[in-house]
């Protein structure tokens, strides 16, 4: 990693402050989700992967309890009486499997503190818990063949440290984290004409913005299950989806916010996504992975959370 002047880096860090002090204080900007869970598929080059995401309100106390304290750096608070916890499970090709718990302020999006653990070949932990002035991160992996097999507090190879932003940030900005865009998308209401929501993602210690635009609408089958209270059916056949466009963009006038990693399935920048006319529901997502190049996810399960809006029964 190019490490910036100081001077560069303090400018970053005071204005870092602010935007994350303001953004904690919870601007009322999201709404609620109607799904508590989602699970989606790809498969590209006889390769394929599925992901899920669940969305949990945490009662402060609870989600308090979980956020990790930093040696350096001052931690963001907790902002209100409740947090959500985005938890996202993938099984990815080759015998590797990801979980990562992402704490939010429900009302801005802003990001307290993300948990990202990596299983099978090559295995890590990393907690990133964000600061005034960035984030400290803590990561783990095995230091040898035989600690594979314990759990990651048994892992010795292990670093950790402050890691400050390097370009200032506008004012009143809110800083999330990238594996929370599916869950944003809906609660932002971005399945309504002329909608935008723009957000920024500390890729290491370069900001990035994260802007969201809905678009034109389109008619397209899916083919999903979708449960409710005990209940479960397909929804086959053409759905109503508007198209939303999330492009990435790197504050600090240096090349790579094309390239940043947006915590999806290995996408990398912009990605499209067609959410659901009447609900915000994701139903397919498209982006570019160095791996297979352009990978196509859809939506195989919904497990919905209040009951869907009229006009939009289950089929």
């Amino acid at each position: 990693m190019t490490h910036p002047v100081a001077a560069l880096r303090a400018i970053g860090g005071v204005a870092l402050a602010a935007v994350l002090a303001s953004a904690a204080s919870g601007v009322e900007t999201l709404g609620p989700v109607s799904w508590r869970r989602v699970e989606l598929g790809a498969s590209k080059l006889l390769l394929s992967a599925t992901t899920s995401l669940s969305v949990q309100r945490l009662p402060a106390e609870r989600a308090g309890a979980l956020l990790r304290r930093v040696p350096e750096g001052t931690p963001v608070p907790v902002p209100g009486p409740e947090v959500i916890a985005l938890t996202t499970d993938t099984a990815l090709p080759f015998g590797r499997h990801e979980v990562t718990t992402v704490l939010l302020d429900p009302a801005s999006g802003a990001v307290l503190q993300g948990d990202k653990l990596v299983t099978g070949r090559k295995p890590y932990q990393k907690v990133f818990r964000y600061t005034r002035e960035g984030f400290f991160f803590w990561r783990a992996a095995p230091a040898s063949p035989g600690e594979e097999e314990s759990s990651p507090e048994g892992w010795s190879k292990r670093r950790a440290r402050l890691v400050r932003a390097v370009a200032p940030l506008p004012a009143g900005a809110v800083v999330t984290d990238s594996y929370a865009l599916l869950y944003l998308v809906s609660a932002a209401g971005l399945n309504r004409q002329g909608s935008a929501f723009t957000a920024f993602i500390l890729a290491d210690d370069q900001p990035v913005e994260l802007r969201f635009e809905a678009g034109g609408l389109v008619q397209q089958d899916a083919d999903y299950q979708e449960r409710r209270a005990g209940d479960s059916r397909r929804r086959r056949g053409p759905v109503l989806l508007r198209t939303v466009v999330v492009k990435a963009r790197a504050l600090s006038g240096q090349p790579g916010g094309g390239d940043v990693d947006l915590g999806f399935l290995g996408m990398r920048g912009g990605v499209r996504i067609l959410v659901e006319a009447g609900t915000g529901l994701p139903v397919q997502v498209v982006g570019r992975t160095d791996a297979v190049g352009e990978l196509t996810v859809n939506l195989q399960a919904v497990e919905w959370g209040v009951p869907v809006l009229a006009g939009h029964p289950a089929r």
